[in-house]
């Protein structure tokens, strides 16, 4: 069928002749050599002399578009037209070479995945943000770092890893120097920490005075040996020398329980004599049942350090004919308040901490044991020269699930010097 190329308007009173040249050229603009006012829709086709009446209402494409059935998604196969801005024309293309044109277009802006990008290149200190998709098959950034005159360095902060992820390190050379598998909140294994560790730990071993530049004579600075010994000689030192370790300034005052009073919960047994064979000392003795507690004074060092604070433990030994079995607890609670002079007597005691032992098997009648070391005390106004007021309760109605009697022997009491 031939395509129509001229259309025309006309009232059915007056149609067009062949002779009439009111028309609109499809591509051209109107032409118009006759009267009468255009009402009617005629047409002609290229070959035509007359014109031919539309009877129909005109061709609505947009319409036509809209109305029609969905499918999704398209397949290579299916079409679609467009203009050719080359010929003027209708053509048309399939729905594969438009993906094929568009993959061919974006590729040359953006990398594919798994492509080591070379964009964000810094050559000075700018600081740049990466981000990997997590449902990316692979990622990779490329860190160049050139060498020259100076030593160069690249420095990672605020590294955000949201899964499981495998990094892998190299060396200078490029040649893998071990893999990190960093899991959630990019936590490092203890494998991943060692590897590090090795890889970026130097050793610097000092063997004699040579390898201190600068300290002096041997006879008055050189301190080291090869053995590991101080040298004979004069050592010149400045200031306060530290012990090596802090538990050095940790000091015990024992408080035998004899020396102990009444308390204010309930009383535990008078202080007696307790022997068994070479063994004897004297001990009061603590209900499994009911809470029972007693007091004691504890005069504070005058280099005491009140930064830190007290704390205890019990010693005693379970004399009952049936021993403290697997799992059970024994528990003692102290709590204090400090008074110095000029201070009323009555104070009020702080936060009692308790100090408690879990049996494991094997736990025998006559066994000497200890409750573990306490937290920290907080005891009331404490203060160096002072004298400290404690109370000393076994909990046998609450944490304490041993049901038996406990004969405390001391109560002691550790603290920070100066």
């Amino acid at each position: 069928m031939n395509p129509v190329n001229r259309i025309a308007y006309y009232s059915e009173a007056r149609p067009p002749t062949s002779a009439d040249t009111v028309y609109h050229d499809l591509i051209g603009a109107w032409t118009d050599t006759s009267s009468g006012p255009p009402h009617d829709i005629y047409f002609r086709l290229p070959d035509d002399t007359d014109w031919t009446k539309s009877t129909g209402a005109p061709f609505d494409l947009a319409a036509t578009i809209h109305a029609a059935t969905t499918k999704t998604p398209p397949v290579d196969a299916d079409e679609w037209g467009f203009w050719d801005s080359v010929s003027g024309l209708l053509r048309k293309c399939t729905w594969a070479n438009l993906k094929s044109t568009l993959k061919t277009y974006f590729d040359s802006i953006y990398g594919p995945i798994g492509t080591a990008h070379a964009q964000n290149t810094d050559t000075g200190t700018t600081s740049n943000t990466f981000t990997i998709d997590s449902d990316s098959v692979l990622g990779k950034f490329i860190f160049d770092v050139l060498t020259g005159a100076a030593d160069k360095s690249v420095t990672f902060t605020n590294v955000a890893i949201t899964d499981d992820r495998i990094i892998t390190f190299q060396d200078a050379t490029g040649t893998v120097a071990f893999v990190a598998d960093i899991g959630n909140n990019a936590n490092l294994s203890a494998a991943a920490q060692a590897a590090i560790s090795a890889a970026h730990t130097k050793q610097h071993a000092i063997d004699s005075a040579a390898d201190h530049t600068g300290f002096g004579d041997s006879a008055t600075k050189n301190v080291g040996t090869a053995a590991g010994t101080v040298a004979a000689g004069n050592h010149n030192h400045s200031g306060v020398y530290e012990p090596a370790s802090a538990n050095l300034k940790l000091m015990e005052t024992v408080i035998p329980i004899d020396y102990c009073t009444n308390g204010i919960v309930a009383d535990p047994g008078a202080s007696v004599e307790y022997e068994s064979g070479n063994f004897s000392a004297f001990t009061r003795e603590f209900s499994g049942t009911a809470n029972q507690d007693v007091r004691f004074q504890w005069p504070v060092d005058t280099l005491i350090d009140t930064s830190v604070k007290p704390q205890f433990l019990v010693e005693y030994v379970a004399a009952d004919a049936t021993a403290p079995a697997e799992g059970e607890i024994v528990a003692f609670s102290l709590a204090g308040y400090s008074v110095g002079n000029g201070d009323d007597v009555d104070g009020v005691f702080g936060a009692a901490v308790t100090s408690s032992k879990t049996y494991g098997a094997g736990a025998a009648a006559d066994d000497r044991d200890t409750t573990d070391r306490s937290g920290d005390v907080t005891v009331t106004d404490l203060a160096a020269g002072e004298t400290v007021m404690f109370q000393l309760i076994r909990l046998a109605t609450t944490t304490d699930t041993y049901a038996g009697p406990l004969k405390v022997t001391n109560v002691r009491v550790f603290w920070k010097k100066l």
